[in-house]
């Protein structure tokens, strides 16, 4: 939840990454920049439920939980994407990103959205919450192959988190797998 004022426990991958307060709640925050990636350090998981809080402030931005990445830039993120002016999921590969569900056709700036995604094989689900209630959207899915990503026929692999954007917060992150 970042309330210990640092990020010891998470492996900085790209650019800097701060822990900000706003009205006694403490969160991580990027430095700015086109993308910032931040993992738990030195873990991979299989089967695995992710649970963040989200916050962007422009369709300029976008915060992206990705989870089975092989560390080769391959793998899948679920989020939301001011760019593209929804939640939803995709699959990452060597840069490019693609779309292949949408959770809700247009997320909301300037508040608090809890997500949550849960992997279990080849299996997704995946919710979003507005902070103070609503469900923004709900959907299961199979997750697919991504073609020649090393690693990603087995179901497992690192969790973090791909932003973009300086206005972008995570809090309360909780993981089980």
């Amino acid at each position: 939840d970042s309330e210990s004022g640092n990020l010891d426990r998470w492996n900085l991958v790209t650019g800097s990454w701060i822990v900000e307060e706003e009205e006694g709640n403490h969160y991580a925050r990027t430095d700015g920049g086109p993308f910032r990636i931040i993992n738990i350090a030195g873990r991979t998981f299989d089967d695995i439920t992710i649970t963040a809080r989200m916050w962007h402030v422009s369709k300029d931005h976008g915060a992206n939980i990705y989870a089975r990445n092989d560390g080769a830039r391959s793998g899948y993120w679920f989020g939301i994407s001011g760019p593209l002016d929804a939640a939803g999921w995709g699959m990452f590969h060597h840069g490019g990103q693609t779309i292949e569900g949408v959770l809700v056709a247009s997320s909301p700036l300037d508040t608090w959205v809890t997500l949550e995604v849960t992997m279990t094989g080849r299996s997704a689900t995946m919710s979003a919450v507005l902070e103070g209630g609503g469900v923004l959207g709900e959907t299961a899915f199979d997750i697919p192959d991504i073609a020649d990503a090393s690693g990603l026929d087995m179901p497992e692999g690192f969790f973090g988190f791909i932003v973009a954007g300086a206005q972008v917060r995570i809090d309360d992150v909780v993981v089980t797998g």
